[in-house]
């Protein structure tokens, strides 16, 4: 059986895919399209715009792990991130943890499948927009925080979904802000 403990995948066969679908609904059939012809294994997609327990149901395929924004009755919901896991993986998968105080995230470990555990974490991260700078920097460091004990632990780890650029932004890292010049463009 493919998954079992005497047949280990690689991580070369796994096809990964991190999408921003700024609504799932209207865009159901392109993202099932492209799970399909590309043989993808795990699909991070966020703003999803869904709200509470729904989840994506791209096709039966999957498993699907999710972290929704309440919707509030005066708005309609923004926001959300889900993890569509094959379900030759997904059997072997737990959830570690997931949040939507201010960043939103799931975080999944799939066992027995590669030699070490992979965990998979997918976030949707804090607009400036809505919260403070503090609040933004703590948030972002307690995630990388449990990101670095998972590793720390000999487990793979990857991180996927919309970061919204402010780690980047206020990390030091240079060129990363598309309002400065990049080069001779300037975009």
């Amino acid at each position: 059986e493919e998954g079992s403990v005497n047949d280990k995948l690689d991580f070369k066969d796994l096809n990964i895919i991190s999408i921003n679908a700024g609504g799932f609904t209207s865009k159901k059939e392109s993202i099932s399209n492209i799970l399909n012809a590309e043989d993808i294994r795990i699909a991070c997609i966020v703003e999803t715009n869904l709200s509470g327990t729904k989840k994506p149901e791209i096709n039966s395929n999957f498993e699907y792990y999710v972290m929704n924004r309440s919707k509030d009755e005066a708005k309609t919901c923004k926001g959300g991130v889900a993890l569509a896991i094959d379900k030759s993986l997904s059997k072997h998968c737990i959830i570690l943890e997931k949040d939507n105080v201010h960043l939103e995230y799931v975080m999944v470990q799939i066992n027995e499948v590669f030699e070490a555990p992979l965990v998979v974490c997918g976030v949707y991260g804090l607009q400036s927009s809505h919260v403070s700078s503090e609040v933004m920097r703590t948030q972002w460091e307690c995630l990388l925080q449990k990101i670095k004990n998972e590793s720390a632990k000999g487990k793979t780890v990857i991180l996927l979904g919309d970061l919204n650029a402010w780690i980047g932004n206020n990390g030091g890292l240079k060129h990363n802000n598309p309002s400065t010049k990049i080069g001779r463009a300037h975009v």
